[in-house]
């Protein structure tokens, strides 16, 4: 169910595969969902791990906390989307996007939020979670709009 598996051999078989796209999202989704299930119990065993101190323990935990609603809402689709795109020959749009968000929001706005605004690593995620809501928004608008498929 791979997303390069939508178009073999650069023919788009499907006009409009949503049942294996949708499959793609709901795995990674899934998947997602298992892992943080897994991952945040096992927080403070990992943190005693490396050594962290209290305070980074305390900020390390509510960051990842704090992270679990946008990495289920967003980051699936920011990131399963582009590579079924990119499968369907649609390569310039989704390497754009992906830079474009990359520079200007969460390294510029992360860097703002960060520093000048004061908020610290806070800023930081902040600008993160932010990237990956406008990748998800920009490749389903893309995809919906089904302007990739002039490519395929």
């Amino acid at each position: 169910l791979s997303p390069g598996r939508l178009y073999p051999a650069g023919k788009m078989v499907i006009p409009y595969p949503i049942p294996k796209l949708s499959s793609c999202c709901q795995i990674s989704l899934t998947l997602m969902i298992v892992f943080s299930l897994i991952f945040y119990p096992c927080l403070p065993l990992l943190l005693k791990q490396y050594g962290a101190t209290e305070e980074t323990a305390r900020m390390v935990t509510t960051l990842v906390f704090s992270s679990i609603p946008a990495l289920l809402l967003f980051w699936p689709f920011s990131y399963t989307l582009p590579n079924a795109l990119r499968a369907a020959n649609d390569t310039v749009f989704p390497s754009v996007m992906s830079m474009s968000v990359l520079w200007l929001v969460s390294i510029c706005i992360g860097y703002l939020l960060a520093i000048p605004a004061g908020m610290g690593l806070w800023g930081v995620w902040t600008a993160t979670w932010s990237a990956w809501a406008i990748r998800a928004l920009g490749f389903g608008l893309r995809f919906k709009t089904r302007k990739w498929g002039r490519n395929a």
